[in-house]
């Protein structure tokens, strides 16, 4: 496994892994939809008023100013 800053979550089967508290929800609801399902996941996205699937693509950050 290597580092990979464009993705919010890492499934590597037995291994997963996420950066910081937003991507560890995306993970959670990325588990949620891989073990029950996308209504599932949808419904406990909207509980947390998140979206329900972030993608990756762009590299996650904060600003240090």
């Amino acid at each position: 496994m290597s580092v990979q800053p464009e993705e919010p979550y890492i499934d590597e089967g037995q291994v997963l892994t996420s950066g910081g508290v937003a991507a560890g929800l995306a993970l959670s609801l990325h588990l949620i939809r891989r073990d029950h399902g996308a209504r599932l996941a949808n419904q406990q996205a909207r509980l947390l008023v998140t979206a329900p699937h972030r993608i990756g693509g762009q590299a996650q950050f904060a600003d240090l100013r």
